[in-house]
């Protein structure tokens, strides 16, 4: 399944995410964060704090993740496509 093209239509507007030669389903996307009329992200939290997953692209895939723990700081990753990797983005601390 390397062509996911528009896989976002194909189960109903759920958000995929690729990690590990896994594929999790996420559910639908919930927030518009560019503000372009199409929701893109949604979020998760648990114990470890919260994890932000957005479709930058609207493909129906996961690009983006941000990891924000209980104590303030963040980690950013973003797909590149190129390598077909991970690579992180930015880290820090809120606040």
């Amino acid at each position: 399944m390397d062509d996911l093209t528009n896989v976002g239509d194909e189960i109903g507007g759920h958000l995929i995410w690729h990690d590990d030669g896994r594929v999790w389903d996420l559910g639908p996307p919930l927030v518009d964060t560019d503000n372009d009329g199409i929701p893109d992200t949604l979020t998760r939290s648990g114990p470890d704090g919260l994890e932000i997953f957005t479709d930058t692209d609207h493909d129906g895939e996961i690009d983006k993740v941000i990891a924000i723990g209980p104590d303030g700081s963040y980690e950013s990753t973003t797909w590149d496509d190129a390598n077909r990797q991970w690579r992180a983005t930015d880290t820090g601390r809120l606040g």
